[in-house]
């Protein structure tokens, strides 16, 4: 059992092992099933056929590979963002006691809203606001000169901003 579960570990972290293992496996049953590979050169191979399983076998494992690759790029934003998050976190607590808990209020600018969305990858506008320390509203025109801009995406549903930003996911371009 210990034997499988390392094995699924493997299988799971490392995608050029698993592809050869997957291809090895295939080989195997192949052969098993009575094809050859041969290499005497009175036999003529079918190049035809062999494109044929090529392009089978090609077309299953692809597909595959890409998901895998897309899943292992989302996990990786989510842990950076995660970890951006605890970083700031841990500054403005370091700030906060330095400063005996009275931080200066700054003037909320566009820049600092793209800032605090570069720093999480993906954020909500109500993140955003807390992280600000002030209410949706208050950041809802810096949101949308954002995204008229062109400088950040608005990741959940389509259409106009007319309705607000309350709700809304964004992500730099």
């Amino acid at each position: 059992m210990d034997f499988l579960q390392r094995l699924g570990n493997v299988i799971k972290n490392h995608i050029i092992i698993t592809i050869v293992i997957v291809e090895a496996m295939i080989v195997v049953v192949l052969g098993l099933l009575g094809f050859r590979i041969t290499y005497n050169p009175e036999i003529i191979n079918d190049w035809g056929a062999i494109e044929a399983v090529g392009t089978w076998i090609s077309g299953l494992i692809i597909p595959f590979a890409v998901i895998w690759v897309q899943k292992k790029i989302d996990d990786s934003e989510r842990r950076t963002g995660a970890s951006n998050t605890a970083t700031i976190d841990e500054i403005m607590r370091r700030i906060g006691s330095q400063t005996n808990g009275d931080l200066v209020e700054e003037e909320i600018t566009d820049q600092r809203v793209y800032n605090l969305i570069k720093i999480h990858v993906v954020i909500s506008s109500e993140d955003i606001a807390k992280k600000l320390g002030v209410d949706v509203s208050a950041i809802s025109e810096n949101l949308i000169t954002l995204y008229a801009n062109k400088k950040i995406w608005k990741l959940n549903g389509y259409g106009d901003l007319k309705k607000g930003v309350a709700g809304c996911k964004w992500k730099i371009r």
